[in-house]
């Protein structure tokens, strides 16, 4: 199936944090699907191979859909496709593409928002609650879950919210974002991966709200 390509964005505008939190988003789309930075070891892991061309894979559409409209508006043209997979049971396989010139840069300017919003959540200077770096602060936190609720592995048999991250790092920049959200979490080691447990009620309310694209 060809490709859709979502042209990139002109003249953006929205501010240049916003920019930026925007970015930082797209980088925790890929790095719930396992995939890593290749610029920055500490937060280095092994990454799934994917076919030439293709950017990222999802199993969720909205994920997909949601990654080429963030690159698309930092400036690099993403293509949206699906394929059919597996054997006997079959499924759908959502990937975005990005064309080989803009490849690089696409790649620098996730590393570099993945860099500058991991140390804004873990800054742990006193700032004023209206302080522009605090409202910063909080765009990214609900930027990250926004991402982790679309890309991450979702657990289903309880009310309650659990997503399942591959690596330490983006679990704990899930958990601070969270706490920065004034929502409680706790973070639990499992077998391949790192568990993320929000509680129901008015905790997990306030996070969906918090991460959704037009709260209501």
């Amino acid at each position: 199936m060809t490709p859709t390509l979502t042209e990139p964005a002109a003249a953006p505008a929205y501010s240049w944090r916003q920019a930026r939190v925007d970015v930082f988003e797209a980088a925790m789309l890929l790095r719930c699907t396992g995939i890593a930075s290749p610029r920055h070891p500490r937060h280095r892991r092994v990454a799934p191979a994917l076919p030439p061309g293709v950017f990222a894979e999802f199993s969720d559409p909205a994920a997909a859909d949601r990654l080429a409209t963030l690159l698309s508006a930092a400036g690099v043209p993403a293509g949206r496709d699906e394929v059919i997979a597996g054997g006997r049971r079959r499924y759908r396989v959502h990937r975005v593409s990005v064309p080989e010139a803009y490849r690089i840069d696409a790649r620098r300017q996730l590393d570099e928002a993945w860099q500058e919003g991991w140390d804004a959540l873990l800054e742990t200077s006193a700032t004023g609650s209206s302080s522009p770096r605090r409202a910063h602060r909080v765009a990214l936190s609900a930027a990250a879950w926004r991402a982790a609720l679309l890309a991450a592995g979702r657990r289903s048999r309880s009310v309650s919210l659990g997503v399942r991250v591959s690596d330490r790092d983006t679990a704990t920049a899930l958990l601070r974002g969270a706490r920065t959200l004034g929502v409680p979490a706790d973070m639990h080691p499992r077998t391949g991966c790192w568990l993320i447990t929000i509680p129901a009620g008015t905790p997990l309310q306030t996070l969906l709200r918090a991460a959704a694209l037009h709260p209501g």
